[in-house]
C-alpha cells in the first residue's frame, strides 16, 4: 500500500507533463502562427490566456507585448516587455529591435512624436542601437533632426555643420543666409559670425 501511495502522485505528475503542458506550448505556436498571418486580435487573445495560467512564461509575454506594439496598445506593450524582462533578461536585446522598427514605421506614416518615443524606449532597452537610429535618421534629411535631438542633444554640432554644408551648396544668397541661420541656431560659437556678416551683407 506503501508503495501505492509514492506512485500515485508520480502518475498525476506524468499525466500533467503529458497533457497539460502540451497544450500550453501550443497556445504560444499558435498565437505566433495568427501573429505571422497579422492576425492580432486572435493571437492576444491565446496570449492572454497563456500569461493568466503560467505568468512565468517570458516568451508568452514578449510576444503579447509584440502584438500590443502592432495594434497600437504602446502602455499595453510597455507592462509585457517589463514582465518580460524580469523573467528573462536576455529579451531586452528583442524588445529593443521592436521599438526601433515601430519607430521607424511610426516616422514614415508622418508621426513624428510617437516615433520619437518608440526609439527612446528602443535605447533605454539597447542603448547600443542609439547611433544606428541616429545615423538612418540623419540619412532621412532636415526632418528628422528633432528626433535626433531627443536622443542625444549633443548632436547639434553635427546638425549645424549640416546646414553650414547646405548653406554652401545653395544656389542663391537668400537660401544661403537661411540655412547660415539655423547653423547658427545650433552652434553660435562655430557660425554665429558667419550668419552675421552674411546677413549684414544682404541688409537683412
Amino acid at each position: 500500500m506503501r508503495i501505492k501511495r509514492e506512485i500515485i502522485p508520480v502518475l498525476f505528475a506524468l499525466m500533467f507533463l503529458t497533457c497539460f503542458l502540451p497544450r500550453c506550448s501550443n497556445d504560444v505556436s499558435k498565437a505566433q502562427e495568427f501573429m505571422d498571418a497579422g492576425m492580432y486580435p486572435q493571437a492576444i487573445e491565446l496570449l492572454n490566456k497563456r500569461t493568466s495560467e503560467r505568468p512565468y512564461d517570458a516568451e508568452a509575454h514578449f510576444k503579447l507585448g509584440v502584438c500590443y506594439i502592432n495594434t497600437g496598445n504602446y502602455s499595453g506593450a510597455n507592462e509585457r516587455f517589463i514582465s518580460a524582462v524580469r523573467l528573462d533578461s536576455d529579451y531586452g536585446f528583442q524588445i529593443g529591435g521592436v521599438y526601433k522598427n515601430a519607430g521607424y514605421a511610426a516616422f514614415d506614416e508622418g508621426r513624428v512624436s510617437l516615433a520619437q518615443n518608440l526609439f527612446q524606449a528602443a535605447v533605454e532597452y539597447q542603448p547600443s542601437l542609439k547611433d544606428g537610429i541616429i545615423e538612418e535618421c540623419f540619412q532621412k534629411g532636415e526632418s528628422t533632426f528633432g528626433l535626433i535631438l531627443g536622443l542625444d542633444p549633443d548632436q547639434k554640432s553635427r546638425i549645424a555643420d549640416y546646414y553650414k554644408s547646405a548653406s554652401d551648396k545653395a544656389e542663391n544668397e537668400e537660401e544661403k543666409v537661411g540655412y547660415l541661420k539655423k547653423a547658427a541656431r545650433m552652434d553660435h560659437d562655430r557660425y554665429g559670425d558667419d550668419d552675421q556678416k552674411k546677413s549684414q551683407s544682404l541688409g537683412n
